[in-house]
């Protein structure tokens, strides 16, 4: 089970890697400057398009998640 302290720092980790792939959507889609769009693929672990074992993209996997622990 994880602790009060465990869930704050699950909810960091998943909340850096939300903003980190809806930045790799966002760039993906956008027209946006050629650095800063580096900057973002650059960013190995989190990829936009990943399926989990429930066949959900990554991202709404994670807003599901955080929904979730909200209530």
């Amino acid at each position: 089970l994880f602790t009060s302290s465990d869930d704050g720092d699950t909810r960091k980790w998943l909340l850096g890697h939300l903003h980190t792939i809806q930045a790799k959507a966002l760039a993906s889609n956008l027209d946006l400057p050629k650095i800063y769009k580096e900057k973002i693929q650059a960013v190995p672990d989190s990829n936009p398009n990943e399926i989990n074992l429930n066949g959900e993209s990554l991202l709404i996997a994670t807003i599901k998640y955080l929904d979730d622990k909200e209530t």
